[in-house]
């Protein structure tokens, strides 16, 4: 990677496509105050949330991503992608890989508390 501007790594070569990922304070202080309100996010909710904060928040939804062959559980960049970037990597449909996750989630009666990172 090549620092552009003195702060921002450009991307180049493999990783040049892949989406952005989105910063951690930007979805979950607003998602957190969200799930403990409501305990249950809505789709559109759903995938703007960190990887990270939802296998946290629903430790079950980690079979979603091992039923699509996905990598993302115990993955070092988990925590810088959202639901939505983690389907576009995997070339999944986005709609209904949330939609499984949300299954799963309703499934669970309570909100859990975050594991501590």
């Amino acid at each position: 990677m090549v620092k552009a501007a003195g702060i921002f790594p450009v991307r180049h070569g493999v990783n040049a496509g892949l989406p952005k990922p989105v910063a951690r304070e930007e979805s979950l202080d607003r998602k957190v105050i969200l799930m403990t309100q409501r305990q249950q996010p809505t789709a559109k909710e759903l995938e703007s949330m960190i990887i990270t904060d939802v296998l946290a928040y629903w430790p079950k939804t980690a079979d979603v991503f091992h039923k699509n062959a996905m990598a993302c559980v115990g993955c070092a960049v988990a925590s810088f992608y959202t639901i939505l970037d983690s389907a576009l990597v995997y070339n999944l449909q986005p709609e209904n890989f949330i939609d499984q996750l949300l299954e799963v989630i309703q499934e669970s009666t309570t909100l859990q508390e975050p594991l501590n990172e």
